[in-house]
């Protein structure tokens, strides 16, 4: 069963209360959080803080049994790489190892380590994620596997998910909450009307005939009128749930094994895809930027590296590209 940080922190704090964290990593986290320096932090940046150290598998479980002389040691960087990398979250992943960083450096200031062994930390997260793309073959074998590797198909559920980002190119955060509300009915056709959830903009999206088929699929009693559902039949219960279904399915794929976790594909990857197919189906450049939030030349370079690293393009779509651009 799943906890959240607030049951983390309760039973981090009932094992404290019944034995000494006295010279552990524990009591430096206790400290921090009683700290003048924390009591300044804005009430967002506490939780940030709250939910890295408290989460089930946060700093607190990885370190908070540690001697804090662990620190000390110029060998607990790697120690600290490999609890970093066991997160599905690029971004979770760096944004967890940066608190720790913060908080070992506030320790250093306070006598509790001598130096941190931890700064500069290479980071796996990258904003520009404008040359990583679902190649078709890549999303093949996502969906379907590939019985010559022994690799079975995805479920149902998964591949709903997966497909929907790919037709609407929606970011998980709206993927998360899209309903069958969302789709109406207009003069240009059934469309998905939404409004984003990182730039509380309304946007309007073309239903394409899979994404049709996605909607006459879904029941009207589905829970809470979602259109994605996790395996369990439930609405997911954050985005991040459902982008770490998508990492876990492409590693069993053994999609880029080779390269660093940073490199491969993620779920809100699958908006260059989605982009390219907008384009096929006659959308502009300035109505796809438009969805997406990009500027027209990030919406053509996009689709460019689509055309480049998939062989089976079209020469029809190459040069409505070339027009285009």
């Amino acid at each position: 069963m799943m906890h959240g940080p607030d049951y983390w922190k309760g039973y981090r704090d009932a094992c404290a209360s019944r034995s000494l964290s006295k010279g552990r990593f524990r009591e430096v986290l206790r400290a921090f959080l009683s700290s003048r320096e924390f009591a300044g932090l804005a009430e967002r940046t506490k939780k940030d803080y709250s939910i890295s150290i408290y989460h089930e598998q946060g700093i607190d479980a990885a370190f908070g049994d540690a001697a804090i002389e662990m620190f000390d040691h110029p060998q607990v960087r790697r120690v600290v790489y490999g609890w970093r990398d066991r997160f599905d979250s690029a971004k979770v992943a760096d944004t967890r190892a940066g608190h720790l960083v913060a908080i070992v450096n506030w320790a250093v200031d306070k006598s509790y380590v001598k130096a941190n062994h931890l700064s500069g930390m290479t980071k796996l997260y990258s904003a520009d994620r404008s040359d990583i793309i679902w190649t078709p073959a890549e999303l093949a074998l996502f969906l379907h596997g590939d019985a010559s590797r022994k690799i079975g198909a995805a479920p149902g559920w998964l591949q709903r998910l997966m497909a929907t980002a790919t037709e609407t190119g929606l970011r998980p955060g709206d993927l998360h909450i899209l309903s069958l509300g969302h789709f109406q009915e207009t003069g240009n056709g059934m469309r998905i009307v939404i409004r984003t959830q990182k730039r509380k903009r309304m946007v309007s999206i073309p239903v394409t005939p899979r994404m049709q088929a996605i909607y006459d699929e879904t029941p009207a009693d589905t829970p809470e009128g979602r259109v994605l559902l996790n395996g369990r039949g439930q609405p997911y219960k954050s985005q991040n749930d459902m982008g770490q279904a998508v990492s876990r399915r492409r590693d069993e794929c053994k999609i880029r094994e080779t390269e660093p976790v940073a490199k491969r594909p993620r779920l809100y990857d699958a908006r260059g895809t989605a982009a390219t197919r907008l384009f096929e189906a006659d959308a502009t450049m300035r109505e796809i930027a438009t969805h997406m939030g990009w500027s027209i030349q990030h919406a053509a370079k996009m689709i460019e590296t689509y055309v480049a690293m998939s062989p089976d393009a079209s020469d029809g779509l190459r040069e409505k590209l070339a027009r285009a651009i």
